[in-house]
């Protein structure tokens, strides 16, 4: 059996990621653009949590009319005036004033913990050291933070924070095979198929602690026993969960509420970061409120107050072109006039498929003229080159930046007014004496040199078992409370488009 000298003696040197946040930038183009703020948090009362609170005005205020510029009548004589009915102004009950509505979000607290035994700091002191042990296991921290709070945000679900969706298990999820170790605590969720399961394989990452739920996040089907996620095969779209003491956890495995996932009855079922399901941070989703799926634009029913509303048509159910992306985009802005949309966020799927349509000529007014408006002639012979180099995009002169997230939801195209501090992180004022530390950044508070001095690095404490007894470990505790929010409501959301891969 290996030891903790075993796998230190597996470590190479590697440079050490500076903040989560430039984790963030790794994995997702946009994600990290958000602002972050210390205004705006206000405390609502004990149990009702932390929240952000955004008053917005709607409506007109007073009163006008229009009538002609000669004024009154005048009822004349020869020699005298007398004046009959006086022009008047509106009287209060002719006018009126603007209203006030207030969005509001609680802030979440992303809570959490690491341990380092003695062995691995006392490794770092050593002269033939080949990398701090210590400062890489800080980085995958980083990472885990970040990986869990980008594919939170690209998550299908407004409120559970499902990372994926069994949408029939005995298509999706099959019994691990050779050269697996130990396949039998293995199972394989295929997302290759859409009909089969839905979710980005990009969302998971090895060493992921998951759940498994029902479709409404009401009963758990690892009861009893954690699963993390065991490996990852990206070409295949496949994602390797296994259970964590080692036992059985196949097909036929009989989960929670008695179901297993050989057959139907645990159709619909949700994957979500563990111990976190109903208990996320706002998403995309949840931003995208259009009457129907959403209604709520953070506590303001949007079918009340239709401006607040976001556009979302019908299924595409085709590869994207440009007059169908050209006719949605005329929507939104005569839907919405004055409002923006600076980006389209996307995936690499649906823009091939685009492109493809541009190529093949469906875009074209005849085959003669198929893959035109790829090239610039002027004039002079035609210089192909394969592939492409950039793909811009403007509406009536508003530029639209394009950027594509292998954690966006697939066949799905969301646009909206993302950059330039349109959207806001809020985080609250930070806990007198918590520490952090540089590779985090300055909302992750390690909690441990609270009420105590230094320790090791400043952020470690002993750890002790449930005993109470001082065991070989150092444990580091931290959190941060925090949530995102957009300054412009209006969105837009299109979706079942087919996407052009492989």
């Amino acid at each position: 059996m290996a030891t903790i000298t075993d796998a230190v003696s597996l470590t190479i040197e590697e440079k050490i990621v500076p903040t989560i946040f430039e984790a963030l930038w790794g994995l997702d183009p946009i994600y990290p653009m958000f602002s972050r703020s210390w205004e705006n948090v206000k405390n609502t009362g004990i149990g009702r949590g932390w929240q952000i609170l955004k008053t917005f005005s709607t409506g007109v205020a007073g009163g006008a009319k229009f009538q002609s510029v000669a004024g009154s009548d005048v009822v004349s004589g020869d020699h005298y005036n007398v004046y009959g009915t006086p022009q008047s102004f509106q009287g209060i009950d002719e006018t009126s004033n603007v209203g006030f509505h207030q969005a509001a979000v609680s802030l979440i607290e992303h809570r959490g913990n690491f341990y380092l035994p003695h062995q691995m700091m006392r490794s770092d002191q050593l002269n033939s050291s080949i990398g701090s042990v210590v400062a890489q296991n800080l980085s995958g921290v980083a990472d885990l933070l970040a990986q869990q709070e980008t594919s939170l945000f690209y998550s299908s679900s407004a409120t559970t924070g499902q990372l994926a969706v069994i949408v029939n298990t005995s298509g999706a999820m099959s019994d691990a095979v050779a050269p697996v170790t130990t396949p039998t605590a293995v199972m394989v969720l295929d997302l290759s198929s859409a009909t089969d399961a839905t979710g980005r394989v990009h969302r998971f990452r090895q060493g992921m602690l998951v759940d498994f739920y029902d479709s409404t996040g009401v009963t758990k089907r690892n009861t009893g026993f954690s699963v993390a996620v065991d490996n990852i095969d990206p070409i295949d779209n496949k994602v390797y969960f296994r259970r964590v003491d080692n036992a059985t956890f196949q097909v036929a495995t009989t989960l929670g509420g008695g179901v297993t996932y050989g057959g139907a009855g645990g159709d619909n079922d949700i994957i979500v970061i563990k111990d976190s399901v109903n208990q996320t941070p706002k998403c995309l989703e949840s931003w995208i409120a259009d009457g129907s799926t959403v209604t709520s634009w953070f506590g303001i029913d949007v079918r009340q107050y239709g401006q607040y509303k976001s556009y979302v048509p019908s299924a595409i159910s085709a590869a994207l072109t440009e007059n169908v992306l050209n006719k949605h985009v005329a929507k939104f802005f005569e839907s919405f006039p004055g409002k923006k949309l600076d980006c389209f966020l996307t995936t690499m799927g649906v823009i091939n498929g685009f492109l493809d349509n541009i190529d093949s000529g469906v875009q074209a007014a005849s085959a003669v003229a198929s893959g035109r408006n790829r090239y610039d002639r002027n004039g002079q012979a035609l210089t192909v080159e394969a592939g492409w180099e950039a793909l811009r995009y403007r509406f009536a002169s508003r530029p639209i930046d394009i950027f594509t997230s292998t954690y966006c939801n697939s066949g799905t195209l969301y646009a909206g007014r993302f950059k330039n501090g349109a959207v806001t992180r809020y985080v609250p004022p930070p806990i007198p004496g918590a520490k952090v530390d540089s590779r985090f950044g300055q909302e992750v508070e390690f909690i441990a040199p609270i009420g105590q001095a230094g320790g090791y690095q400043g952020i470690f404490k002993i750890a002790h078992s449930s005993a109470g007894q001082t065991t070989n470990f150092l444990e580091a505790p931290f959190l941060r409370q925090w949530n995102v929010m957009p300054k412009q409501a209006n969105f837009m959301k299109l979706g079942t488009i087919t996407e052009v891969l492989g």
